[in-house]
This record gives C-alpha cells, sequence and structure tokens, in this order.
C-alpha cells in the first residue's frame, strides 16, 4: 500500500504526555475515523513511516522527521548515518540538510568519535558511501564535532547543529589531478569558487564526483564566458564534456579552428536603426488611430443588427425567433467581415510585399503592422487542419499548393511563403518570412516544398526553406539562411540531422488521392458549423441569467448578478464541450487513418472543443477544477496530480501518474499529420514527474516515475527511464540538477483537507473572476451602444464606440492592477510550497492578466510603444522605444528591460517555475539594444547584457549570463555556429 504514518489507537492508549500540554495536542489527535474498541477518542502519531504489506504485515519505513527531499530525491538519514556508522572510528553520527545563502540544500554528516581514536580515513569513508548509496545521497562535507546536541528525549537536536567548515566531501573520492594549461587552470579556479574548495581534481566528474548541479553549472558557463576564448561556450557542452580535461580541450580544439568569424564579416548583426522618440511615439499615434477604424468596420454588422432589435421588436413582448434569428445573423456577419477585411486590407494597403529590410516605426512598418494585427484578429483557427485555410492563405498572397494541409494557422506574412503539394504542416509550428531585429523589419522568402512534413510546435524563420520530400522534427528551429534537402530529416533547436522517426515516414510511397465525397464533404460542414454554435449554445444560460436579472432589478440587477453569471458561462461552456465530446466520440483509440475521411473530421471537432476550453475558459486551467473536466473528457489523471495549460492533446490516450505536475504551455501527444495521414498514440506520465513549462512529449511516449522534462525540452525517446533528468532539444541528461527548497510534505505533495478546501476557494474566484469581468465589461459596452444608437446612425455610433471599447479596456486593466497590488504588493525574490496562499494569490493575478488585461487592451497594443506603459502599471520596467510582441510575463516586478529592446511574439520572460511542487521565483534582465527571437524562452536570474541577439526557440537557464557577440542560440542557448551544413545547396 500507500506509504503513510504509523498511528495508534484502542484500549489502554495513554492520555498523554505529562505535563506536557502542547506536546500532547499535536501528539495525541481526534479519531475522525470512527476507530472500532477506541474508548479515549483519540489516536496517537508515532512519527515512524510504514505501509501495509499484502500479507497485512506494517513495514517500518524509517522515522518521517529524519526523511529530506535532496535534488528532487525523499532521502531517509538514517539510511545515511548507518553507512556512516559501520567506520570503527565513529561513535555517533547525524546527517542533516544545511541550506547555504544562495537557498541550495547539501547534506552534512556530523561524526562523534570514539575515545581516543583518530579521525576516519575520508578516502575510505566515501568509497563506502559510494558503493552503498545513489549519488545524491553522498554528504557533501563532513563535520567531526566533540559532541552532538541532544533533546530531552536522547534525539539528535539538528536544529543546534553547526554550519558546515570543512571541504567537500564528495572532492576527496577521486584522484587529485592538477590542472596543468592555462584553460584548465581557469575552470578550476572558477569551478573551485562555485563549489567553496580550494582545489578541484581536472578529471572528477562535474556531477559524480565532485558535487555540481545544474545551478552551479550555470554560474560556471556565464562566468567563463567572459574570457574571449570562451564567449560562445555553451551550457550543453559542459553535459557532453564533463570534466575540466575533457572540456578544456574541446574549448582549445575550437580556438584552433576558429578563423575570422564570418558572423561578422557577413553582417549577420545588421546595423541597428536609431529612432528618436518623438518617431516611435509618432508611430504609435498612427497605430492607434488605424486601428480603432478597424475595431470601428468589425463592430458595424453587429451593430447593425442591434439596432434593428431595438427598432423592430417589441421587447415586452419580443418574438424569440426573429430575436434569435437577428442575433445569429449578425453573429455570422462579423465573423465573415473579420476574415474578408484582412484579405481586402492587405491587399490596398500593401500590395504585393517584396523583401527587404525597412525601417521599425517607419510608414511601412505601419502599414505591415495594422495589416499583421488584422490577420491575428481573423479566427483562422476555426479553420485550421481543414482544406479552407489554405485556400484562405491563398487570398491573401501565399503560393500553396494542391494536397496540403495546414493545421497550424500560423503563417506570417502569407505573401513570402511558398509550400509545395501534399505537404503537411503540424499543430503549433510557425512559419515567418518577416522578423524584427535591431530596430529593423527585416522580411525574406520561405520555400516549403512538395511532399514535406513539418513536426508541431516548430519553427521556420525567414530565409530557410526545405527541399522536396525533406522533413523537421517536432519542436524544432530551422533558422534563417538554412536549408534542408531533399529527402532529409532534421530536429532539434537548432536544426541537426536526425533519424526520421516512424510516423513522419511515407508507409505507401505516395500520397492517398484527396476525397471530394459526399459524407466527407457533409461532414465539414457540419463540423464547423458545430464550431461555430457552441459557444452560442452556451451563452444561453447566461443570457437567461441576464434577461431574469433585468426583469428582477433592472439594470443594476445586472451589475448585482455578475458574479453568478460568469460562473454560468464558465460551467455552460465546459459542460456542454463534455457532452459534445461523448455524442461524437465514445473513445479515441490509439492508430492511423486518413484525413480524408469522416473520423478524422469527428477528431478535429473534438480537438476545436477543447482548444475552445483553453481559450475560452483559460482560467480553469492549472487549478484543481481542471483534472475532473479533463477525466469527464476521457483523460486518466492520478490523484494529486497538477496539470496547467498543456494543449494539443487526446484525453482519451493521455495516462497521468498520481501526483505529476504538467507545467504552463506544455505540448502533450499532439496528433501527426503526414502523407494524407493522422496518427495518435498513447502518453503515459509516470507518478511523480515533471513535464516544464513549453516541453513537448510527443504520441507514444512512456515517461518514468519521477522523471523531469526540463523547460522548453523534447523527451528523448518514447521510452523514458525513471529517475532521470532531461533538458533541451535535443535532450541531454542532466546527472545532477538544483534542488528546490524542503518544505513538509503536507505543503507540497500530501496537503491536508483544511488547505484543499481553502485552495477550492481561491482558485474558485480565479475560475469565475476573469469570466466576470468580461461580462462587466461586455455590458457596460451593450449599455453605451444602446445609448449612442437611440440618438446616432449605427455608422456615427461605431466611430465613437471604438476607443470606447479601448477605454473600457484600461478601465479592466486598471482594476486588475490594483487587485495584484492589494494581493501581492510588489513580487520579490522568494520560494514558496505550492500549497500557500502566496501562490494562490499569485496565480489569481496572473488568471486576471491572462484572462482580462491581455484579451481586452494589451493584445491590441502588442508592436506599439503603449505596451510598455500598461506593463509599468504592474511593475514591470520596461525602457525606451522597445518593440514588445509578447505578453508572457507574469511576476512583473522582477522583469527589467533596457530601452531599444525587440522582444517577438510567443517569447516567455519566465520569472517562476515549480519543481518539486515549490514555486520559485527571481528577477531577469535584458539590457540595452537585445533583440530576441520568437518563442525564446528567458528564465529567472538570467542577464542578458547589452545588444545581445538570441534566436528563436532558445533557452537561456537559470543564472546564465549571456555577452554580446554573434547569435545566440538553442535550447539550451549557446553561439551560433555558422556555415553549418543542413542539407541542400
Amino acid at each position: 500500500g500507500e506509504a503513510g504514518e504509523i498511528c495508534i489507537a484502542g484500549i489502554g492508549l495513554a492520555r498523554g504526555y505529562i505535563n506536557l500540554p502542547e506536546k500532547t495536542a499535536q501528539a495525541f489527535i481526534p479519531d475522525t475515523l470512527d476507530t472500532p474498541d477506541n474508548p479515549s477518542g483519540r489516536i496517537y502519531r508515532t512519527g515512524d513511516l510504514g505501509r501495509v504489506r499484502a500479507d497485512g504485515e506494517i513495514e517500518y519505513l524509517g522515522r518521517m522527521d529524519t526523511q529530506v527531499k535532496i535534488r528532487g530525491y525523499r532521502i531517509e538519514l538514517t539510511e545515511i548515518e548507518s553507512v556512516i556508522l559501520a567506520s570503527s572510528a565513529v561513535s555517533k553520527a547525524v546527517v542533516a540538510p544545511y541550506a547555504p545563502a544562495d537557498g541550495e540544500q547539501e547534506l552534512v554528516a556530523y561524526c562523534e568519535l570514539k575515545s581516543g581514536c583518530a579521525e576516519p580515513d575520508e578516502e575510505e569513508l566515501v568509497t563506502r558511501l559510494r558503493s552503498r548509496l545513489p549519488s545524491y545521497m553522498v554528504p557533501a562535507f563532513l563535520e567531526i564535532v566533540d559532541s552532538i546536541p541532544l533533546l530531552a528525549n536522547g534525539k539528535a537536536d539538528r536544529k543546534k547543529l553547526p554550519p558546515p567548515t570543512g571541504r567537500r566531501l564528495t572532492a576527496a573520492g577521486v584522484e587529485n589531478v592538477a590542472p596543468t594549461t592555462p584553460v584548465e587552470k581557469l575552470i578550476a579556479g572558477e569551478l573551485a569558487s562555485l563549489l567553496g574548495v580550494d582545489q578541484v581534481s581536472v578529471t572528477g566528474d562535474f556531477f559524480l564526483d565532485l558535487g555540481a548541479h545544474s545551478l552551479i553549472i550555470a554560474r560556471l558557463v556565464s562566468s567563463l564566458r567572459k574570457d574571449p576564448a570562451m564567449a560562445g561556450l555553451g551550457l550543453a557542452d559542459l553535459y557532453r564534456y564533463p570534466t575540466i580535461r575533457q572540456l578544456a580541450e574541446k574549448i582549445e580544439v575550437d580556438s584552433r579552428q576558429r578563423s575570422t568569424d564570418p558572423e561578422n564579416e557577413h553582417g549577420e548583426q545588421t546595423e541597428r536603426g536609431h529612432l528618436s522618440s518623438v518617431q516611435v511615439w509618432g508611430c504609435g499615434l498612427a497605430q492607434m488611430i488605424s486601428l480603432f477604424l478597424v475595431m470601428a468596420i468589425q463592430a458595424l454588422p453587429g451593430l447593425v443588427a442591434l439596432d434593428w432589435m431595438l427598432r423592430h421588436i417589441n421587447w415586452s413582448h419580443p418574438a424569440w425567433s426573429i430575436l434569435v434569428g437577428v442575433s445569429i445573423a449578425g453573429i455570422l456577419a462579423s465573423l465573415t467581415l473579420l476574415f474578408l477585411l484582412p484579405v481586402a486590407m492587405k491587399w490596398l494597403l500593401l500590395g504585393r510585399v517584396e523583401p527587404g529590410i525597412y525601417p521599425l516605426w517607419g510608414g511601412f512598418f505601419l502599414r505591415f503592422w495594422l495589416v499583421d494585427k488584422m490577420m491575428a484578429m481573423a479566427p483562422l483557427a476555426l479553420l485550421a487542419g481543414t482544406p479552407l485555410l489554405g485556400a484562405y492563405y491563398r487570398l491573401v498572397g501565399a503560393d500553396i499548393g494542391s494536397g496540403v494541409v495546414l493545421a497550424s494557422p500560423l503563417l506570417h506574412l502569407p505573401d513570402l511563403i511558398t509550400i509545395g503539394k501534399d505537404t503537411c504542416v503540424n499543430t503549433g509550428s510557425h512559419i515567418f518570412a518577416y522578423q524584427v531585429r535591431r530596430g529593423r523589419l527585416i522580411l525574406e522568402p520561405v520555400t516549403i516544398g512538395a511532399g514535406c512534413v513539418i513536426g508541431s510546435n516548430s519553427v521556420i524563420m525567414p530565409g530557410a526553406g526545405m527541399e522536396d520530400g525533406s522533413g523537421l522534427g517536432d519542436q524544432s528551429l530551422l533558422d534563417a539562411g538554412h536549408t534542408i534537402g531533399t529527402g532529409e530529416y532534421y530536429a532539434g533547436s537548432p536544426a541537426i540531422r536526425a533519424v526520421r522517426p516512424e510516423q513522419h515516414r511515407n508507409p505507401c510511397g505516395n500520397s492517398p488521392p484527396p476525397s471530394s465525397t459526399f459524407p466527407v464533404v457533409s461532414a465539414w460542414g457540419a463540423a464547423i458549423g458545430a464550431t461555430i454554435l457552441v459557444p452560442m449554445i452556451a451563452s444561453l444560460p447566461p443570457v437567461a441569467l441576464s434577461v431574469m436579472s433585468y426583469r428582477l432589478g433592472g439594470i443594476p440587477g445586472l451589475f448585482y448578478a455578475a458574479p453568478l453569471i460568469g460562473l454560468a458561462g464558465v460551467v455552460s461552456l465546459n459542460g456542454l464541450i463534455v457532452a459534445c465530446k461523448r455524442l461524437i466520440f465514445d473513445m479515441v483509440k490509439p492508430g492511423t487513418f486518413s484525413i480524408n475521411s469522416v473520423y478524422y473530421v469527428r477528431k478535429w471537432f473534438v480537438d476545436r472543443l477543447l482548444e475552445m476550453s483553453l481559450t475560452m475558459t483559460n482560467s480553469m486551467y492549472a487549478t484543481l477544477y481542471l483534472a475532473p473536466f479533463l477525466r469527464a473528457m476521457g483523460a486518466r489523471i492520478g490523484r494529486m496530480a497538477e496539470i496547467s495549460t498543456i494543449s494539443h492533446i487526446t484525453p482519451d490516450l493521455l495516462q497521468i501518474g498520481d501526483e505529476s505536475f504538467l507545467a504552463d504551455i506544455a505540448h502533450v501527444g499532439p496528433q501527426v499529420l503526414a502523407f494524407g495521414s493522422c496518427r495518435v498514440d498513447r502518453v503515459r506520465v509516470g507518478r511523480r514527474s515533471f513535464i516544464g513549462n513549453a516541453a513537448f512529449v510527443p504520441g507514444g511516449t512512456n515517461i518514468g516515475d519521477n522523471s523531469l522534462i526540463g523547460v522548453l525540452s523534447v523527451v528523448p525517446g518514447s521510452e523514458v527511464p525513471p529517475e532521470t533528468t532531461w533538458l533541451g532539444s535535443p535532450a541531454i541528461n542532466l546527472p545532477e540538477r538544483e534542488q528546490s527548497a524542503s518544505f513538509p510534505e503536507e505543503l507540497t505533495f500530501a496537503p491536508t483537507t483544511s488547505l484543499v478546501l481553502r485552495r477550492l476557494g481561491y482558485e474558485y474566484f480565479r475560475v469565475t473572476l476573469p469570466a466576470t469581468f468580461a461580462y462587466l465589461g461586455s455590458l457596460i459596452l451593450l449599455l453605451l451602444a444602446i445609448a449612442l444608437l437611440s440618438r446616432f446612425s449605427p455608422v456615427a455610433t461605431v466611430l465613437l464606440l471604438a476607443p470606447t471599447v479601448m477605454a473600457v479596456g484600461l478601465a479592466l486593466t486598471l482594476v486588475v492592477a490594483a487587485v495584484k497590488k492589494l494581493l501581492i504588493g510588489a513580487y520579490r525574490p522568494r520560494v514558496r510550497p505550492m500549497w500557500s496562499s502566496f501562490v494562490w494569490r499569485s496565480e489569481l493575478v496572473t488568471a486576471l492578466y491572462e484572462n482580462v488585461v491581455v484579451p481586452w487592451l494589451l493584445a491590441r497594443l502588442t508592436g506599439t510603444p503603449f505596451m510598455a506603459p500598461v506593463l509599468g502599471l504592474f511593475g514591470a520596467r520596461i525602457g525606451r522605444r522597445c518593440y514588445l510582441e509578447t505578453t508572457f510575463l507574469t511576476e512583473f516586478d522582477l522583469v527589467e528591460v533596457g530601452d531599444d529592446c525587440c522582444v517577438a511574439q510567443g517569447c516567455s520572460l519566465q520569472t517562476h517555475l515549480f519543481e518539486d511542487r515549490v514555486m520559485k521565483m527571481s528577477c531577469l534582465r535584458l539590457g540595452k539594444g537585445c533583440s530576441i527571437g520568437p518563442r525564446a524562452v528567458i528564465l529567472y536570474d538570467a542577464v542578458l547584457e547589452d545588444g545581445v541577439e538570441l534566436a528563436a526557440l532558445s533557452l537561456v537557464m537559470k543564472g546564465e549570463t549571456l555577452a554580446r557577440g554573434p547569435r545566440w542560440q538553442g535550447s539550451p542557448a549557446e553561439k551560433k555556429i555558422l556555415n553549418a551544413s543542413i542539407g541542400g545547396n
């Protein structure tokens, strides 16, 4: 059975400790289990850990108060102590965790010697410890003490043990080989300083012998990069070359091979465009005026419908069929306009776009930004994966071949994008024909050949290409200027040659012919229509409550009922989604099927429903209320599993183990579209495993227990061994990782009933408040529209209402900023367990920001100078003339962005992480003039110095410092390798 505390009850149970009422109250608790034959009505907590075996016997597992968590592993300290006590010189031994100033816990062994015995031989002791214990249980320090402090009950008083003063024990078990070359001496000196020792062996393994972990390695890399000869050193290099000697040899080889830097010779670092603040704000004002006009045009059909209803319907006895019909007509007209307006405005404002370099905040940029903003407002996700999306992109200038399947609506600047016939672009992938770098807008064509497969969640940058029959893996970066050759397959960030996985191969040698059969065409029509109707139907309960509230209390009643109406919206939408899924699919089974089939259309519809839930009720995700919803959709979710904003899942094929954690924007088991087929497979995440932010887990993966997949990382294969840690794309194994601060189990994995109830209360408001705010904003706009229509025509009304929409968005933003100030104050570096009120309050603020501030205001302001002052309301320090396309930042006060920075869309300034159910947050700084590519992730405690350029889909680790020079790229980031062969000519 499960491990737990051994408790005693029944006849003969003592009444407590003599004259120790507080200790009695702590150990003798009320019997809430109604144990039979227990007249005292109390239970005694022994503090011992145990479990019931299959034969009914109780197995003793040690003391609960001698268990700690080190590097993600739960350790029984007495097990280490018993190994140390085997030494003939030791009479008493106590092992205790110690947290130095930087908060990283390590183990210290305290020994009391037998009378007349000399100190134990460290070499012999380390050898014994390593032969009997795993590396994470070997103490970092050995301290000899005159006597071990004791409690009144005779047990060791661990709180009174002194901090360690000696050198690290872990370094004593290897041969001390001194450095010989200047590079070895530099590395050895830096590492010894970080480890707090006098010297380290150049042949000792960083992790297994010298006691380093991921954060120390990140700090070592940042320190070494200050030397010009090591400026290009990547974090992954220290995992590939895990001794000082191996690393030094690698650095020396690179130095000998390095000639003139081609990147600097050929102008990789383009000259920065210099603009005045007056020009930037002048462009920003023009952006706002043009945006108001576009919003007015978009709102016109809805206002015409509303005006007709106000003038022709008897509201005392309304004809509901006419009311519903006109409402649907207005919605469909608005939806149609959202699709058609970008097409017309693109050709009117831009015409046929040509490659080139244009100044940021200039005239062409203004027209480009407006068209790009309208494309972002178009509901293209409705067409993703259907035959209609390719046709739409042709209307805006893209060259899309026949039989192309676009499961991703993320083609940026379609005019310069060519995709050959029968190519498949999988979910979540971006194709960019533009980028903003160093104050300039750079446009370059992207050409994808015929019969190519682009994996899920990948990024293709301007000037890149793929020849016929080539493939790009999942979560991979094809950077600017690189081309994948005919029939070749590349994966990773940056993409390197790889073995093509089975699901990306064409088993038939050619694509199945497209089908235009009546059942498939009819199914597409029904599925797209149903996708439009589902939110309309889900709005009926909130609308009915609104009507009832108005009849009972007039206009004030509408405001009083807002919380109830917000709740009704969340419940009705997700309830309807569950009902539709069960009606369409009893169970999705693993396998491969044609995309030209009714089965695929049904799968597409269920996927759209899940996307609708994630988009429209995003605040429900990462709460305790999500697991029941996913179970209702078919997923098998273990006890106390934590699930955030995971996407592209197939619930019927998803199994998540007890106490596992899936972080924000994790992509888990997405379908694979290739060569006219769709493949889905099972995903299993083991017990207490962790899937990091933006990590990628393909279908067919089995992740072992207590494993960790890092931020922006891809699993190393279909079988992930238990108790392993992986980082990067392609993934590298981390032998040791930074451990989280230790907190009691009831604050991490085993909360009390009281804590669960408190969290449910906080998260109720987290789920419902965003919907309530959205309802209130919409209600205010509706009342204003009615008032204006009573005096003006629809055209005049819409011109007045467009800036009012922004004003309401600003008002809601100010309210959320006030809530943040009230609940949090200013964010500062801190460590908190997941089951604590600070974490819940912080997550509530994040939900309001992401689901109120972003959709109501910031989503319209991306790419304008107005982003900085709005984010400044929340405490973010954003410099002058910054170009920000991203809204992905949460602990605002911890973010500092220097002047003239360019941060592309989807980039995450990640100031917190959850590991081992502990939230750790800290600062992050971008220097002046930095350029960050799309979907890059920068973790807390990272510093990017002035002028740093970071490529797309790249990861900057905790504690890293990136210096200016050639561009950094990769997951994890390293200096860009130039002129590397990608296959092609």
